[in-house]
Order: C-alpha cells, then structure tokens, then sequence
C-alpha cells in the first residue's frame, strides 16, 4: 500500500469532523448534492473543469498532472447521492496530496437509473482513457471501483 493510502485515516478525520451534524435527510441531500462544485475545492486547484467524455459528465482537477498519473474517483451516495462537499473535499485532498490529476466520474444514479448503469458509465469513461490511472471511491463508490477493476482486468484499459 502507497504511503498516500496509509495516510488516509489521518486525511478523512478533520473532514469527517467538519461535516458532523450535516442533515441526512434525502430531500437535504439531493438539493446539496446538485450544487456545483465547492468553491474551497476550485480554489485548491490550479484547474477544475467539466467535461462529457463517452456521454458521461465528469469532472477534472487538475489535468495538467496526468503525466503523474490519474485518480479516478466514484463518489460514494449508496447510488443514489452525491457528489456532495464531503466526497469533494476527501478527492480533493487524495488529489493534493498524491500530485495527481483527478477526474471524477458522475455516473448515472439510482432511482433514474438502474444496475448496472453506473458501473456501465464507470467502464465507459475508462476505456477512454490513456497513460497510469487508479480507481477510487469512497462507501458505494468503492464498491464501483472494485467492480470497474473486476471487469477490466486484463485488458489494456485496466487501472494499476
């Protein structure tokens, strides 16, 4: 495991902490998630933009850094929230801290759409890419990246 890896529990904590008694309601959730992306986190990055790439919206964090490799994110939101400021600022800060780009991937989300729509739109968008890239995600996001790895390993467009 990458040193950057080791140090996510010491990373997550002052954001876990920052978003305690942030309300969990559905409805709360939905609204806040379909904000566009948190001002601290543009200001950390000396480039956020978005992009459709194969059909699916996503959005970049510095992609000038792709030549050190690409993080590529699948927000957490049990399928059917986010990204909200918490998946943000935890990206946000695996990006900062690793030196690498990110690209994070918007997918498809339930109960519009259905499995497995957002694991289809995951592969979509990596089948595109080029060069070093790293599947991450946070809770329902993790399990993504897991399943996205599963079904492109050994291809060539499997991530490290």
């Amino acid at each position: 495991m990458s040193d950057e890896m080791q140090r996510a529990p010491e990373l997550l904590a002052p954001m876990v902490e920052r978003y305690a008694g942030t309300s969990m309601e559905i409805d709360d959730l939905r609204a806040f998630d379909a904000r566009e992306v948190p001002q601290a986190v543009v200001d950390a990055h000396a480039e956020v933009r978005d992009e459709h790439i194969a059909g699916v919206h996503c959005t970049w964090l510095d992609p000038a850094l792709r030549g050190n490799g690409l993080l590529v994110s699948l927000h957490g939101g049990a399928h059917w929230v986010g990204p909200g400021p918490l998946h943000w600022d935890w990206f946000s800060t695996l990006c900062r801290e690793t030196g690498r780009a990110g690209l994070l991937v918007r997918y498809p989300r339930a109960p519009e759409a259905v499995y497995p729509h957002a694991l289809d739109a995951a592969e979509t968008v990596a089948r595109t890419l080029t060069g070093p890239w790293w599947a991450v995600g946070d809770s329902s996001g993790g399990g993504l990246a897991v399943a996205l790895a599963s079904r492109l390993r050994g291809t060539a467009h499997a991530p490290r």
